[in-house]
């Protein structure tokens, strides 16, 4: 199977990062959310570079209210 682009959440560690692992490495362009944004530069520039797909990233803290509006936002930028 194979994914053209996927948003994933809580992508710097854990399950999301594993999640982003898999999927770059089949070739899918990722949307990585995560509040740290340190680690998600680090992931973006790795993926690119290893697998020559295209990462967005997003700082975002998903407990805040207003943070799926943002990621709604952010996503329809790079559609």
């Amino acid at each position: 199977m194979n994914y053209k682009t996927a948003l994933i959440t809580g992508a710097s560690s854990g399950i999301g990062f594993s999640f982003a692992k898999t999927l770059a490495s089949m070739g899918s362009d990722l949307v990585l959310i995560s509040r740290n944004e340190e680690r998600l530069n680090q992931i973006k520039n790795e993926f690119e570079n290893k697998h020559k797909n295209k990462v967005w990233i997003m700082p975002c803290d998903l407990a805040k209210t207003d943070s799926i509006e943002q990621i709604i936002a952010f996503s329809k930028q790079i559609i």
